[in-house]
């Protein structure tokens, strides 16, 4: 396409993985806060601590995991070129 700046063109995206990654932004942190609440406050009173504390680091360290893992999709989504916008006209 030998278009100018200033020009409207039409451009296309890939649709399908929208729903994936939408679920990957938002879901997975939270599902991840509530299972660290859980895991910490089973663990607490399994090991006889402080609930609060246990849960506090049950949500450190499965936020940090779910961190983790949405970085890593968007790493391997943003360098697929199937998923970049293109031309149409």
């Amino acid at each position: 396409v030998n278009a100018q700046i200033g020009q409207k063109v039409r451009f296309t995206m890939a649709q399908d993985n929208m729903i994936k990654i939408a679920f990957m932004i938002f879901m997975v942190p939270l599902l991840s806060i509530f299972a660290g609440l859980y895991i910490g406050s089973v663990s607490a009173s399994y090991f006889d601590i402080n609930g609060t504390a246990a849960s506090f680091i049950g949500v450190l360290v499965f936020l940090s995991a779910a961190i983790f893992t949405v970085y890593s999709y968007d790493r391997k989504f943003r360098f697929n070129k199937k998923n970049y916008p293109r031309i149409m006209k």
